[in-house]
C-alpha cells in the first residue's frame, strides 16, 4: 500500500435496494481504496459485498449515493465504461462463453486486427506471455467448456489483467483451488499491488484473508461494521465481527472453529463401512476425446461412513463428479447400490436409485435462475406437493417457508432466484437436496460460497446425514474440510485414485504430497 497516497476510488454513501423484493443490499456504503493496496471484503452471505462491488464495476446502478475516481465523479452505465476507466471485477462464475476457445471468450470486444482480421495469434501469444509472467496454466486454445472450474477462474483473471486494471476485484477467486493454485493467484494479486493497482478481494476464507491483506472491511446488512489493518487483528476477531458476536479474550486469541483460521487434522473417527456397502464403484474408467481421465477408480462407501475424494480437479476430480451424477457413462467399470450394478446413466435414473446430488456448480447446473425462489426449493418435491398438476398453495408455502427458515435464507420466497445473494443461491440449492435426501448423497464441494455460520450449518448437516446412516461421497478440494468430515480418503493423481487413507495416516501433510505426485502411492513416502 502507497502510504500517504490519495485514494484511486473514493464510494460515498452508496445505497441499493432491490425492488423486486424490497432488499436494502447496500445500506449508505462508503470506502475508499488506494494505489497498491489489497483490501479484503468480508461478511455474511447476503451482507451485501458483491453488490457494492457490482455498482463500482458498472453491473448495476445504485439508488444513491456516488463514485470518485482520483476525485473525478463518475457513473458508469455498464461494465465496458468502469473496464475503461481501469475497474475489472472476476466474477465467482466468471461469464465465459463456452463454446469459445479461451482466447477467444477473453479478448471479446478488444480483438487486436490484422488486415480487417483477428489477429489470432497476436492474441494467443499475448496470453501466453501473461501466463508466464504471473505462473498461470491454462491452455489459451482450449475450449472454455473443457476448462476444470479452478483453470476458469485463473482464465478470468488473465483477461482481467489484458485490461491494464487500476482496480482489480476478484470475487472468491480461491473458491475451487488447490493449494498450489491459491499460491499462484496470491502471487498474482501480490504482484499487481506492487505495480499500484488496487486489489479488493471478496472471499469467505478467513486464513486466506489473514495471509494477504493490507486492510480488511467487514460488511453485514449491507453496511460497513469496521475496516481494519490487517496487521492489527487477528482470525478471530475478523470472525466475530462478521457474525456480530464478542470476540473471545485476549489479545489476538486463537478461535476454536478452526475451519476459519486453521485446518482440523485427524479426528480418529473409525470407518462404518460393513460387509455390505451400499455404494460400489469398480474399476470405472472413462475415456474422453481420445485421453483417459479416469483409470480403474475403485472404492466402496457403507451406511453411516463420509468417503472423501479430493485431490486438483484437474486430476479427474470433475469426471469422477459427473460419473457419480449420471451425467456421463463411464467406458468401462461399473457403479453397484446394494450390490446390483446401475444399467443406465442419466440424472434422472440415479434419483429414482436414491441418489442426491449437490453440484460443484449450482449456479449453472443446480438452479433456474428466473424461476422463483419457491419453485427451486420444491423442484424434488414437486409431485408430492399438489394433485393432478395443480399445487397447494399452503402446502408449498409451507414447505418453502420451513425450508428458509431451517437454511436461514435471506430473500423473497416468491422473487427470482437470480435476485438473491450468490451464498444464499447456494444455500436454496443445499437445502432442496438435503430436503429428502436419498440413501446415497454426493456432494462437490458443499462449501463452496458459503460464509463461515452457513459452512458450519452445512457440516453439522453432513454429520447429521451420517447419524442417520446415509453413504455420503464428499469431493472437494479443500484438504481441511476434507480431514473435518471424512472417514476415509481417497486422493485422486494423474488420473486416477492413488491412495486411500484412514485413521492416523489422514494428515494435511500426506495428502497434499499424494495430490502432487510428490508421494510414494503405496509407502507414502516421499519420492527422490
Amino acid at each position: 500500500m502507497i502510504e500517504d497516497s490519495p485514494p484511486i476510488v473514493r464510494i460515498e454513501k452508496i445505497t441499493k435496494v432491490f425492488p423486486e423484493n424490497n432488499v436494502r443490499a447496500a445500506d449508505s456504503v462508503s470506502l475508499e481504496l488506494y494505489p497498491g493496496e489489497v483490501r479484503s471484503l468480508v461478511g455474511e452471505n447476503g451482507a451485501g459485498k458483491s453488490t457494492i462491488m457490482h455498482i463500482l464495476s458498472g453491473n448495476l446502478a445504485p439508488n444513491s449515493g456516488s463514485i470518485r475516481l482520483n476525485e473525478r465523479r463518475v457513473r458508469f452505465s455498464s461494465p465496458g465504461d468502469a473496464i475503461l476507466e481501469g475497474i475489472v471485477m472476476v466474477h465467482q462464475h466468471p461469464p465465459l462463453i463456452p463454446d469459445f476457445r479461451v482466447w477467444e471468450s477473453l479478448f471479446l470486444g478488444i480483438e487486436p486486427t490484422r488486415f480487417g482480421f483477428i489477429d489470432r495469434r497476436t492474441c494467443i501469444a499475448t496470453l501466453e506471455r501473461i501466463c508466464e509472467q504471473y505462473g498461470l496454466s491454462f491452455d489459451p486454445r482450449a475450449r472454455v467448456a473443457d476448462l476444470a472450474a479452478s483453470q476458469l477462474h485463473l482464465a478470468a483473471i488473465a483477461g482481467a489483467l489484458l485490461r491494464k486494471p487500476r482496480v482489480l476485484i476478484l470475487d472468491e477467486p480461491t473458491a475451487p483451488c488447490t493449494d498450489p493454485e491459491v499460491e499462484t493467484i496470491f502471487s498474482v494479486i501480490r504482484a499487481a499491488a506492487r505495480k499500484g493497482v488496487a486489489v479488493v478481494l471478496i472471499t469467505h476464507k478467513i486464513r486466506e484473508v489473514m495471509r494477504i491483506s493490507d486492510t480488511i472491511t467487514v460488511m453485514r446488512n449491507g453496511r460497513v461494521v469496521t475496516t481494519v489493518h490487517a496487521a492489527e487483528t487477528d482470525g478471530s476477531a475478523v470472525s466475530a465481527a462478521i457474525m456480530g458476536v464478542e470476540r473471545p479474550a485476549g489479545p489476538k486469541a486463537s478461535t476454536k472453529n478452526e475451519t476459519a483460521t486453521g485446518s482440523r487434522e485427524d479426528t480418529g473417527q473409525p470407518s462404518a463401512i460393513g460387509a455390505h456397502p451400499r455404494l460400489s464403484v469398480e474399476s470405472l474408467s472413462l475415456t474422453v476425446n481420445r485421453r483417459e481421465v479416469l483409470r480403474d477408480i475403485s472404492f466402496t462407501v457403507g451406511a453411516g461412513e463420509v468417503f472423501g475424494v479430493t485431490g486438483i480437479r484437474e486430476n479427474g476430480l470433475e469426471f469422477l463428479e459427473d460419473v457419480l451424477a449420471g451425467l456421463i457413462a463411464p467406458t468401462r467399470g461399473r457403479m453397484c447400490i446394494d450390490g446390483v450394478p446401475i444399467a443406465r446413466y442419466s440424472p434422472r435414473e440415479f434419483r429414482r436409485h436414491g441418489i442426491s446430488y449437490v453440484p460443484t456448480d449450482r449456479i449453472f447446473r443446480g438452479a433456474s435462475l428466473d424461476s422463483s425462489v419457491t419453485e427451486n426449493l420444491i423442484l424434488n418435491r414437486r409431485h408430492r406437493l399438489g394433485f393432478a398438476g395443480v399445487f397447494d398453495r399452503d402446502t408449498v408455502r409451507g414447505f418453502a417457508g420451513s425450508l428458509m427458515n431451517r437454511f436461514d435464507i435471506v430473500g423473497h420466497a416468491h422473487g427470482p432466484l437470480r435476485t438473491l445473494s450468490g451464498g444464499n443461491i447456494q444455500k436454496v440449492i443445499l437445502s432442496r437436496e438435503l430436503a429428502h435426501p436419498g440413501p446415497i448423497v454426493v456432494f462437490s464441494e458443499p462449501s463452496w460460497g458459503l460464509d463461515v455460520r452457513s459452512r458450519d450449518m452445512m457440516y453439522a448437516e453432513i454429520h447429521r446425514l451420517r447419524a442417520d446412516g446415509h453413504a455420503i461421497v464428499l469431493i472437494s478440494v479443500d484438504i481441511d474440510e476434507v480431514l473435518e468430515l471424512a472417514d476415509r480418503v481417497g486422493v485422486m493423481y494423474a488420473a486416477t485414485m492413488i491412495r486411500t487413507l484412514t485413521g492416523s495416516d489422514r494428515s494435511r501433510k500426506k495428502i497434499g504430497e499424494l495430490m502432487l505426485g510428490l508421494a510414494d502411492r503405496t509407502t507414502g513416502g516421499i519420492l527422490r
